[in-house]
Order: structure tokens, then C-alpha cells, then sequence
């Protein structure tokens, strides 16, 4: 039986993306856990998952659990959430979300994008500041590979750091 964690963050994740999540692939892994970070930083309470610093971003034991639960369970939850919506309350923090995932560049793969977006997030927090520059030069120095997606960090930044309102200082 699906616990209700793991039947709420399925139902976060299917408002947001429009499929259920998956652990089957690597990638599928990355993405689900880039979510829920993004998801919980602005306020949508995902369940007793706490994120560290892991080669490919934030990352949570708890939220790896939880997803091969749902993986486990897949029919059982998908049965469950059509019958669910999301709560109005939690929505406007969904947006912020839905806004990250919906400006993903064509030029970057969508598992790579989240992990950028999330990436600079935690290192925001961590490092507690929203200068560009300074978080630009921690992740290419965390994550050298994501060199050859410069633009999209940029990009990241710009979108997070849109008109004073920014989703980085929105999640403190």
C-alpha cells in the first residue's frame, strides 16, 4: 500500500509534468528528485525529505525511497491521484515551478536543465547570495561537465532572478 507521501508527490509531479514519476532510468531518477527539490524550496511540503549536495545537485534518500515506492506501486497511485487535485493553496508555489520547467532552452535536455535550476537554487542558499557571477563560478566549479551549457545557467539565473520579485529570494 502507496503511503501518502508518496501519493502526494505523484500528484505533484503529474500537476507539473503531466505523467506520473518514475525511477526506472537514471535520468527519470534525476529529474523526479530535481522536482521535488525545486517544489519543496518554494514551499510545497513534499514530505520528510531533506536534500544535500550530491554530484548531480541536490539530492534526498528519503525522495529516492518514495520513488521506487511509487514505482512499486504504480497503478495502485496513478488509480489514486486521478481521482486528487491539487490543493489551491499549494498552486501559486507550483507556478514558481511550472515557470522553471516551462522556460527549459530547446538547446538543453530537460533533466539537464532542472538540475541547473536546482543546482543554482541550493547553492544560493548555501552560499547565501544571488550574485550571478559568484553562483556561476561554485557550479561550473562543482559541476565542470555543465561547462558547454553556459547559456542555460545564465539563463537559469536570468529567470530566477527576474524583476526584484526573484524565485531564489522567494524560497529563503
Amino acid at each position: 500500500m502507496a503511503t501518502n507521501e508518496a501519493i502526494s508527490y505523484a500528484l505533484v509531479y503529474k500537476h507539473l509534468l503531466g505523467v506520473t514519476p518514475s525511477a526506472k532510468t537514471y535520468n527519470e531518477r534525476i529529474t523526479a528528485q530535481k522536482i521535488a527539490y525545486l517544489a519543496q524550496a518554494y514551499g510545497t511540503y513534499i514530505g520528510e525529505v531533506n536534500f544535500f549536495w550530491h554530484k548531480r545537485g541536490p539530492y534526498s534518500r528519503a525522495m529516492t525511497s518514495i520513488l521506487f515506492e511509487i514505482e512499486n506501486n504504480k497503478v495502485e497511485i496513478n488509480n489514486l491521484i486521478s481521482q486528487l487535485q491539487i490543493k489551491e493553496a499549494i498552486k501559486p508555489s507550483l507556478e514558481k515551478v511550472k515557470k522553471i520547467i516551462n522556460n527549459n532552452p530547446i538547446s538543453c535536455p530537460i533533466v539537464v536543465w532542472l538540475e541547473i535550476c536546482a543546482s543554482i537554487l541550493f547553492l544560493s542558499k548555501e552560499l547565501r547570495t544571488d550574485k550571478p557571477e559568484v553562483l556561476v563560478k561554485e557550479l561550473l566549479k562543482k559541476k565542470p561537465f555543465l561547462k558547454e551549457h553556459e547559456e542555460s545557467i545564465w539563463r537559469s539565473i536570468n529567470l530566477m532572478l527576474n524583476n526584484n520579485s526573484t524565485l531564489i529570494q522567494n524560497c529563503y
